[in-house]
């Protein structure tokens, strides 16, 4: 018996479809069936006339609302159940970010946490005055940061996240390195995402974006930029297909749910003139499937039961209301745009290659 059935919801599944109706049943945190479910469950929520989507990926979210305060009594981040956070400064690559992911497990959280590796952070730790003196690293200094990445990859940490500091071609040495040192470990390849964050000159961030679509073999190079990316190149690499091994996803205007707190703004602003459901449902699970984060992101059979259930009509232009249901793990965490106190997030980690 499914412990949870979602009945006659109109359903966007990530996977390119249409929006279609369907029931959903969850057992044990997973979807195990989408279609017309006729086994009675424990429990039965109607979603008759509502949007059903999978949960949503929020990229590099602020400090105040990644950790998503259970005390609160409304969710700061509405339909997000992952998010991808950056490393805390406090945080030494190697020694201290084991302890860290381990303890994300053993803590209370409403919603599922990955995080990658701060790039600049790292890079200031191990070049020291070279930074302030723009001198350029030596191989020496890239072995070491290839080293941090190979334990932090090894540890869980799912990317690695770049201002463009430095020149690309450094950050490709030391995950080369990484990939390197993991392989002779390991006998696995890591998977390296890198995020392209757009705060600097938004030319630099595409220059970079372009050099490590080029060069980066079945990874993955997520740009943010605060203006709209016209690139062809970097635009070919966007949408998910049987034979790209590199997504590139962007933020500017309308274009995509990527690295925002607030993905349901896109939903709300779009219209299928604009962006049709079915294309911004593939562009969400093309969010996860870049973080190497495969079990979610689209509502299918034995994926993690991450889904929305959102009152689309409704949804108000601040986005503090139009959430029915939000289920984390098969757990509903919220219930009318209020938290029911249920805590099943954890630690998020990339599946292999």
């Amino acid at each position: 018996m499914p412990d949870l059935v979602i009945r006659a919801g109109l359903v966007l599944d990530g996977t390119g479809a249409a929006p279609h109706t369907a029931d959903i049943a969850i057992r044990d945190g997973h979807i195990a069936e989408v279609g017309r479910v006729r086994d009675r469950a424990h429990r039965v929520i109607d979603a008759d006339g509502a949007l059903v989507v999978p949960g949503l990926l929020a990229l590099s979210p602020p400090p105040d609302i990644a950790h998503f305060d259970r005390n609160r009594s409304t969710h700061r981040a509405p339909g997000v159940t992952t998010t991808v956070e950056t490393v805390p400064r406090a945080v030494a690559t190697q020694e201290q970010l084991p302890e860290l992911l381990a303890g994300i497990d053993r803590t209370a959280l409403l919603i599922d946490r990955a995080f990658m590796i701060d790039h600049g952070q790292m890079r200031r730790e191990v070049l020291g005055n070279k930074v302030r003196d723009h001198v350029k690293a030596s191989e020496g200094d890239i072995a070491n940061m290839g080293a941090q990445l190979a334990a932090a990859f090894t540890a869980g940490a799912v990317g690695v996240r770049s201002s463009v500091e430095g020149d690309p071609e450094e950050l490709l040495s030391a995950l080369t390195r990484a990939r390197v040192q993991m392989l002779a470990e390991t006998d696995k390849t890591a998977r390296v995402t890198v995020f392209l964050a757009g705060h600097r000159d938004p030319d630099e961030v595409l220059d970079a974006a372009r050099y490590l679509i080029r060069k980066l073999e079945t990874r993955a190079v997520l740009v943010s930029s605060t203006e709209p990316i016209d690139d062809g190149e970097v635009l070919a690499a966007l949408l998910p297909s049987s034979d790209a091994d590199v997504a590139a996803l962007w933020s500017a205007n309308r274009t995509i749910a990527g690295p925002t707190i607030n993905p349901l703004a896109i939903l709300h602003a779009v219209s299928e003139e604009t962006l049709p459901l079915s294309l911004l449902g593939l562009r969400w699970s093309a969010a996860y499937a870049a973080v190497g984060l495969t079990d979610r992101g689209s509502i299918l059979s034995t994926n993690r039961a991450d889904i929305n259930i959102l009152d689309h009509v409704h949804l108000a232009e601040d986005l503090t209301s139009g959430v029915v249901s939000t289920i984390v793990h098969g757990v509903e965490v919220v219930n009318s745009d209020e938290l029911t106190g249920a805590t099943p997030g954890g630690l998020a980690t990339a599946g292999d290659v």
